[in-house]
């Protein structure tokens, strides 16, 4: 989205900056989950 014109200009500078800035924050609080895979995988290796 980011690399968009055509969003950037349909939805304003003001609104795309406050939207990509949201999803940035939202991509880091996902990824700092823990899945039930990585659990499963890498725990009983500790």
């Amino acid at each position: 989205m980011e690399k968009s014109a055509l969003v950037r200009e349909t939805l304003g500078e003001h609104v795309f900056e406050y939207v990509l800035r949201n999803k940035r924050a939202e991509w880091q609080d996902y990824r700092r989950q823990v899945s039930a895979y990585e659990l499963d995988r890498y725990l009983p290796v500790l």
